[in-house]
């Protein structure tokens, strides 16, 4: 059941080119009571594999700037696993504060309406989307769910269309959620056989998914599969948050 959850999971995060992170670190600290050792670096890698093939999906469609996603990805890879590894010197409730601050704050800024641009923006118009991806990429590995988590919606904000921001997005995470995880990697404390069919399950959701968003999917559709998945998996965490105390 797990994997087929990730697998729906992973289709729609790769559709959003965020990674399936956002919404898995709910679903699996309900399979795994550990949110440092097991969660975290779980979630991580399962972001990786997502993002990547997803990034592949996007790339064939024609929808990255090779030149702007290099240099996102060069600032969430050198963020992400500083945010990952102040992770591991704070305590948990402190973590899942963050997380649903950033949640409030993320559906805040998607209810915004914003002037969408029709093409690339310019290294120069590109340029305050960089200053800002250091502290959402260093927040979104503190709190376990990959950078695409904000860097999604910092685009939006700056008027990129919402398949354009999915697909360098997807490129820019990928090296980040796998460098974010080695912090985790000599604490990982998981099940035999319980990684692979969750990663395959990843893989495939994750190509499915941007080739979904890519030819299939309007813009205003996936914005609001985006608003709607991080509202509903947020405030089913809260409630199982509420009923295990």
């Amino acid at each position: 059941m797990l994997v087929v959850t990730i697998f729906l999971l992973a289709i729609i995060s790769g559709a959003l080119g965020i990674g399936v992170a956002l919404v898995a670190v709910p679903v699996l600290s309900l399979a795994l009571p550990d949110l440092v050792n097991q969660v975290h670096p779980v979630s991580l890698l399962l972001n990786g594999v997502t993002a990547l093939f997803a990034a592949i999906a996007f790339g064939r469609a024609g929808l990255i700037d090779i030149g702007l996603g290099l240099r996102l990805l060069a600032v969430a890879t050198f963020a992400t696993p500083l945010g990952a590894m102040v992770a591991r010197m704070i305590p948990e409730f402190i973590i899942w504060v963050l997380y649903f601050a950033s949640v409030i704050f993320l559906l805040g800024r998607l209810l915004v309406p914003i002037a969408v641009r029709p093409d690339h923006p310019s290294a120069a118009e590109f340029s305050p989307v960089l200053w800002l991806a250091f502290p959402a990429s260093f927040l979104s590995g503190l709190i376990g769910v990959g950078p695409g988590f904000l860097l999604v919606p910092i685009m939006l904000h700056y008027g990129i269309d919402i398949r354009k921001a999915a697909g360098l997005n997807a490129l820019a995470v990928t090296p980040a959620s796998f460098l974010a995880t080695l912090p985790h990697l000599g604490h990982m404390l998981l099940p035999a056989g319980f990684l692979l069919p969750l990663l395959v399950a990843g893989s495939l959701g994750g190509i499915i998914g941007a080739w979904l968003a890519s030819y299939r999917l309007s813009s205003g559709m996936l914005k609001w599969i985006f608003f709607f998945i991080v509202a509903g998996t947020a405030a089913y965490r809260a409630l199982t948050l509420i009923v295990d105390r």
